[in-house]
């Protein structure tokens, strides 16, 4: 199965990474160093340049995943609003403390 890896930073005192491409991928995991936020959530856009939104589940739910400082999250099929998502960005869930790298994970 062909796997892609990407890299978001967020800015320090910032919580939205830059944009990230998933072309024709989907999110599996994240990878994360030294984090102050302890939830992530996801915004997204039809294009790189477009307005970025917060995702939800078709139950009307945010898609957010606990995090913590030097972990490997796996994405579940509770996190499926994103399959179809090309254009996102990582949102902590708090002002990060310095820049943080977020290694992302996709799969085909």
């Amino acid at each position: 199965m062909p796997v892609k890896v990407l890299t978001a930073t967020i800015a320090n005192g910032a919580q939205l990474s830059g944009a990230l491409d998933f072309e024709m991928y989907r999110l599996a995991a994240l990878e994360f160093g030294t984090m102050t936020g302890t939830a992530m959530t996801f915004t997204a856009a039809s294009a790189s340049d477009g307005t970025y939104v917060d995702v939800y589940d078709d139950a009307g739910t945010q898609v957010s995943i606990t995090i913590a400082s030097d972990t490997v999250v796996g994405i579940s099929d509770a996190a499926g609003a994103l399959a179809a998502l090309r254009h996102v960005k990582l949102k902590s869930g708090s002002a990060e403390g310095a820049a943080r790298t977020v290694t992302v994970i996709l799969r085909a």
